[in-house]
């Protein structure tokens, strides 16, 4: 909920399928004003870029170490033609699918609450994101996204977090509508600077590997600075 820029990598390994699909976010987030922020992000994928998005957000202290963060976004559609983005979008477990959605103008509403208790750190997101298409014959995307996660620690931590994507639309031609995903973290901090890494496991189809009898994993790194 500060300033700063992040940098960060996922990638999900799909059993033994090579390569593993990976995803790069270069974000920044500029104070313009008291507790108000301008975001900006950056994916990239293969070394192309995904649908670049700008917004705003404003962090309200709710109380001594509680804090409510509401905002929004939107996007630039330009992936464009007939190559297919699921593979990026997998790497995230579908977490902001609409970053690599082609023909499509990305939007998304962002809420986030954040409470430090002792040595415990929580972090709760409720985000609904969509995507209008931009040509007839594509299908309109829209999700809920949301995430809780603890941490113990906060000069250094370690903690879990769980993420779930309910799909409005089969945008990915699944019959199941929801992707849950765990993942346990480590975090540290050090004066500005800041990395996290991670291990993801998918908990539902199609990425839990469940029809294969193996278990999809995969990895989330984050690095950068943050400021008030």
């Amino acid at each position: 909920m500060r300033g700063g820029v992040t940098l960060g990598v996922s990638a999900l390994r799909l059993g033994t399928t090579t390569p593993v699909p990976t995803t790069l976010d270069f974000a920044a987030h500029v104070p313009v004003a008291p507790h108000t922020f301008v975001d900006a992000k950056l994916p990239l994928a293969a070394a192309t870029l995904g649908n670049p998005t700008l917004g705003v957000h404003h962090v309200l202290d709710l109380a001594d170490g509680v804090w409510l963060s509401l905002g929004g976004e939107f996007g630039l559609p330009l992936i464009n033609g007939t190559r297919g983005y699921d593979t990026f979008r997998v790497a995230r477990v579908f977490w902001d699918a609409q970053d690599f959605a082609t023909s499509t103008m990305p939007f998304g509403l962002r809420a986030a609450l954040e409470a430090h208790f002792s040595l415990v750190e929580l972090r709760v997101q409720a985000e609904p994101v969509w995507g209008i298409a931009t040509k007839s014959a594509l299908t309109h995307y829209f999700a809920f996204q949301h995430a809780v996660e603890a941490q113990v620690g906060h000069a250094f931590g370690a903690g879990v977090r769980y993420q779930g994507v309910v799909l409005g639309t089969d945008t990915f031609r699944t019959d199941d509508r929801y992707q849950g995903a765990a993942e346990l973290f480590v975090r540290a901090v050090h004066g500005p600077l800041f990395a996290r890494l991670g291990v993801v496991l998918p908990l539902d189809t199609p990425l839990s590997g469940s029809t294969a009898n193996v278990q999809y994993w995969g990895v989330r790194a984050q690095t950068g600075f943050q400021f008030d």
